[in-house]
């Protein structure tokens, strides 16, 4: 008998299995990035992450024939339901091989779990919820992701589509600047648009890490609350993440736009840690620990990957001055190249700014939803 097992995750071994399972359906592709498992069970460890306190997840591994073939999260966010006034569950971690009854019995676990909970839609993949990795990737399958995006494999989408799931939004990854040649003129024209308003940019001071957190949170907060998908983020779970981010963080590359002592704007860009992930194979211990420092100093592309105005200071040039400082100053320190992800492909107001600056699109994630049986 050839059926297909779905299980609760619910052992520290299964928890395990859950994590590496990546590493065991895609290892073969040359683009595929190891995820680094202990930072993946820290984020789904609700003694760890402020997340369970307003919301629940529950983990599922697919089983044929005694081996471990599928996973899938399913999750629901109490405060984005109630912002949104709307019950959604979201699927997300989706691996499974090119096998549509693996895929099934996998969705079928979600829908369940969406239904016990009176959700009217499932959506993702949207791993726990939009403030973690989200989308599909459909198209930009030759490059690998960037830091804290994902990866999988191009018929994935074709399974879910298959299974009923109907694209809800595609997310855009720009390539933001390629290299020393093309510095000047982005610059440039990074200058001209932030001349419109009164406004400094200045990098974070680590000495008061707290307290430039809590001033980016406000501006979290006011910037991202009427984009689709939007899920509250609260202050000890915006702190979990950026401690989670600490340890490679660069202050020159974390900058605020400030007027007269109010924050009116921020952008934050991290070293694409993922290729120097990719170079130890995903693997902390024994040696992978001890290699990582080194190879991050080596990486020379970034990852911007939040960049938030307030709405009273939008289209007055903050958005084009942030973009300008990270380019500049990640110029200065040898970055040669970064990626700006993501963006809601209906959001303008963000596109039109990254396009201006002769950003590319050269990735689409996508999110897919179904209306559930009442």
């Amino acid at each position: 008998m050839n059926t297909v097992e779905i299980f609760p995750v619910r052992r520290r071994a299964e928890r395990l299995a859950f994590a590496r399972l990546p590493r065991r359906l895609q290892g073969a592709d040359p683009r595929f990035v190891p995820p680094l498992v202990p930072e993946l069970l820290r984020v789904l460890d609700p003694r760890k992450n402020p997340f369970f306190r307003h919301g629940e997840a529950a983990l599922f591994l697919a089983r044929r024939e005694g081996k471990v073939c599928g996973r899938i999260s399913a999750s629901s966010d109490r405060l984005s339901d109630e912002l949104h006034d709307e019950r959604v569950v979201c699927f997300g971690h989706l691996e499974a091989p090119e096998d549509a009854g693996v895929v099934r019995s996998l969705l079928e676990a979600a829908r369940a779990f969406a239904r016990e909970r009176g959700a009217r839609v499932l959506r993702g993949p949207v791993n726990l919820s939009t403030n973690y990795e989200c989308g599909l990737l459909v198209e930009g399958f030759d490059t690998p992701p960037a830091v804290g995006m994902n990866h999988n494999p191009p018929y994935l989408g074709r399974l879910l589509e298959g299974e009923g799931l109907r694209p809800a939004r595609d997310l855009l990854a720009y390539w933001m600047w390629r290299g020393k040649s093309d510095l000047p003129r982005v610059l440039r024209i990074a200058e001209r648009l932030a001349g419109r308003g009164s406004f400094t940019v200045r990098a974070i001071r680590m000495g008061d890490f707290e307290g430039e957190v809590a001033r980016m949170h406000g501006v979290y907060e006011r910037s991202w609350e009427r984009n689709w998908g939007f899920a509250p983020l609260p202050l000890e779970e915006f702190h979990f993440l950026a401690r989670g981010m600490k340890r490679v963080l660069d202050p020159d590359l974390c900058l605020l736009a400030e007027r007269e002592g109010e924050t009116l704007g921020f952008a934050l860009a991290l070293p694409d840690v993922n290729r120097a992930i990719a170079a130890i194979g995903g693997r902390l211990f024994p040696f992978g620990l001890l290699r990582l420092p080194g190879l991050i100093r080596r990486v020379k592309t970034l990852r911007v990957l939040t960049l938030g105005v307030v709405p009273e200071a939008r289209g007055r040039g903050a958005d084009a001055a942030l973009i300008g400082g990270i380019v500049r100053a990640g110029s200065a320190k040898g970055f040669a190249s970064g990626e700006m992800s993501w963006v809601l492909e209906d959001n303008l107001a963000m596109r039109r700014p990254l396009e201006a600056l002769g950003g590319q699109v050269y990735k689409r994630y996508r999110v897919y939803e179904e209306a559930l049986a009442r």
